[in-house]
């Protein structure tokens, strides 16, 4: 069902003034500040084990196939997107700084980055970016940040989520992170946004969510930009 920007703003608005709303933000609301989105991103690194990438192919695989063709070591890859990712003229863009004003508590994030930590640094944040992070209680926060995915700046190489294998494995792995969506699936509504419906996490994040909450869950939204139509504005779509 697809749905008005006006009326995701009420909707939406009227959600986090009750504080039931939650972000799930992905890679596109890092690109102003001059980030690659996932896409580019797996582009350069398949250009780097000789593979042409397009718009069809399974990105998750193509981050496996990195890590096969350096047997099995994770190290080239996990520094590869460390300095792609950890520029230090990176700075947060408009996207980030409105993400601020709003009235959220938790957000969801795919995002490695650490923009996010820099423009809200001036509030209480807890950054849950593992289980242990979620199982080791509950300081006073304003804001909590859970980087689903973990983070460039304080994530073992080994725990980053980037391959076909590590989304396979990924509820057995964090099982604290896994039941902790679940949750918020069901209390919460959630707004994504910085996704294209061609992005390999969103369907993941999807189809996960649904087997995790058993199909029942709470009214959620996704905006995004019509691809057919390379002039279209926004629009926002009801996911569930």
């Amino acid at each position: 069902m697809t749905v008005s920007s006006d009326d995701i703003v009420r909707l939406m608005g009227n959600i986090l003034a009750q504080g039931e709303g939650a972000y799930f933000l992905g890679s596109g609301i890092s690109v102003k500040s001059g980030l690659p989105n996932w896409f580019d991103l797996m582009k350069d690194i398949a250009h780097s084990i000789r593979l042409i990438l397009t718009k069809e192919d399974d990105l998750t695989r193509i981050a496996q196939y990195s890590i096969n063709a350096s047997n099995g070591n994770r190290g080239p890859l996990y520094g590869y997107l460390k300095r792609a990712l950890s520029p230090k003229t990176l700075f947060p863009n408009p996207y980030h700084e409105a993400i601020k004003r709003t009235n959220i508590k938790t957000i969801w994030t795919t995002n490695f980055d650490t923009l996010l930590e820099k423009v809200i640094s001036n509030t209480r944040l807890v950054i849950r970016a593992n289980d242990i992070d979620i199982t080791s209680g509950i300081p006073e926060f304003d804001i909590e940040l859970l980087k689903i995915h973990g983070c460039i700046d304080h994530t073992r190489p080994d725990e980053i989520v980037l391959t076909q294998e590590d989304f396979e494995n990924f509820s057995i792995h964090r099982p604290a992170l896994s039941e902790r969506l679940k949750h918020d699936l069901l209390k919460n509504s959630i707004l994504f946004i910085g996704y294209s419906y061609r992005d390999p996490n969103i369907s993941t994040i999807l189809v996960e969510a649904r087997r995790l909450s058993s199909g029942i869950t709470r009214e959620h939204f996704f905006i995004t930009k019509l691809e057919k139509d390379p002039y279209s504005n926004k629009i926002c779509n009801q996911i569930a």
